[in-house]
This record gives C-alpha cells, sequence and structure tokens, in this order.
C-alpha cells in the first residue's frame, strides 16, 4: 500500500490509499469508507482484496484520517464537496485503467456518499453499499438543514466524534469504539 496525494477542485489535498500489488488485475474497487474511520483500516480487507485480483483505491474523506489528521472537522457543504471529490478519483482511475471496469464500494457514511455518486453515472461496473440507509423525503433534507447549525455558530461543522471512544479500553487507538 501506498499514499498519494489528490487536489479537489476547491484546493483541498486529500490523501489517497493505493492497493495495486495484483499481477493480473480483474477490476479497480474504488472504496468509501464510513464514519469515524480511514480508508487505513481496510488494509486488511484490501489486501485480501489483490489476492483476488483486485486493485483497490480510495481516500480519506474530508475531516478523516490522513486528509484532515483525524481532526473530525470540515468546512462547508462537506458531503457534496466529498461526492466530488470521489468523482475526480473515480476520474484519475478511469485514465490510470481504461482497460479495467470500475467498481463502487461503499460503507456507513461512504454508502450514503455513494447514493449521491452514482447519480453522476460515471459508467462504473457495479456498486456496492453497505450499513447503508434510505430515509422518507424530508428527513434527510432536515437532517442537512440541522447540519448547517454548527457552520453558522462555529464556523466549520464536526464530521466525526472522537468521543464515541469513551468508555473503551483501548482510548488510545482512534476508532476503537468500532
Amino acid at each position: 500500500m501506498r499514499n498519494e496525494k489528490l487536489r479537489s477542485v476547491d484546493g483541498k489535498e486529500l490523501t489517497i490509499y493505493v492497493w495495486d500489488e495484483v499481477e493480473s488485475p480483474k477490476a479497480v474497487l474504488q472504496l468509501s469508507h464510513g464514519m469515524c474511520e480511514n480508508l487505513g483500516r481496510y488494509d486488511d480487507f484490501a489486501r485480501f482484496m489483490n489476492k483476488h485480483g483486485y486493485i483497490v483505491i480510495g481516500d480519506d474523506h474530508r475531516g478523516y484520517g490522513l486528509t484532515d489528521d483525524g481532526k473530525g472537522w470540515s468546512e462547508g457543504e462537506f458531503v457534496g464537496a466529498t461526492v466530488i471529490d470521489l468523482l475526480i478519483l473515480n476520474g484519475q482511475i478511469k485514465q490510470k485503467y481504461p482497460d479495467l471496469p470500475v467498481v463502487f464500494l461503499g460503507h456507513s457514511y461512504g454508502s450514503i456518499l455513494g447514493q449521491r455518486f452514482v447519480e453522476f453515472n460515471t459508467g462504473i461496473k457495479a456498486c456496492v453499499l453497505t450499513g447503508t440507509l434510505a430515509l422518507p423525503y424530508g428527513v434527510g433534507l432536515l437532517g442537512q438543514a440541522l447540519m448547517w447549525l454548527p457552520k453558522l455558530v462555529l464556523g466549520k461543522v464536526r464530521v466525526a466524534m472522537p468521543e464515541a471512544n469513551k468508555g473503551f479500553e483501548d482510548t488510545d487507538v482512534p476508532g476503537a469504539w468500532l
């Protein structure tokens, strides 16, 4: 595995993870992690996929992991911006591997991003969404409106929940509660 950098349209620098030690690749798996995670947590899974012929590429989303030092804060409309980040990464994947199909895998928060990602008809071969949710119309809009309250008061939005680790013995390990 190696890390690369990707600059998004707004100048934000994202950390990209690439697992590409595959002799005869079948496809590229674009991976989108869940809330309070980072893509490094998927190392064992990505190596397993490599052994079975899949290149795995993804990013630490805004507010998470190496992209934002795990601070958990993001400014602006971060969900839409993160979907744009996924689209940019998808375009780079297709440029680097034009003859390979791309499969999108989003878990939890990554699956919510994936629901918006697929609306852009990126030509992916398949989309796998795990730990996802579907909300009745209006509930999602209400949630988005409520997310703007901290932005109005603090100027930024908390996208991670470090407090979730409280009550676990191994609190020195980020995401131990997961």
